[in-house]
């Protein structure tokens, strides 16, 4: 071969290899930010569950006050009947927590 063809081949393989790094070094910098992304998306999943978790608390904690709530008034109602019915006449203590309740109801 001549010169000129092994020194044309020379260069093509120096500026392939260049290719090479220049895509290798591409790669490695896509790897590192999408190690990033991961790590970020984890922390905002945990603190996206997190809150998720506190909410589902605080909806228990309300379902639960709302249920005593409930309870109470209907064990005053029940209450109420129950004088009524023995006496003809409500307590006037007794009508005052009812006024409350079914203030709180509306």
């Amino acid at each position: 071969m001549s010169t000129s063809i092994i020194l044309k081949n020379q260069r093509l393989k120096e500026e392939q290899l260049l290719h090479i790094k220049t895509l290798l070094k591409q790669v490695k910098e896509k790897d590192k930010e999408v190690e990033k992304a991961a790590e970020v998306g984890h922390e905002q999943v945990e603190v996206a569950l997190l809150g998720k978790f506190d909410t589902m608390k605080a909806e228990e904690a309300d379902v639960q006050g709302t249920q005593n709530f409930f309870s109470d008034w209907k064990n005053t109602n029940l209450l109420l009947a129950e004088h009524k019915g023995r006496s003809g006449e409500y307590w006037p203590e007794v009508v005052a927590v009812q006024t409350l309740l079914c203030s709180l109801c509306t």
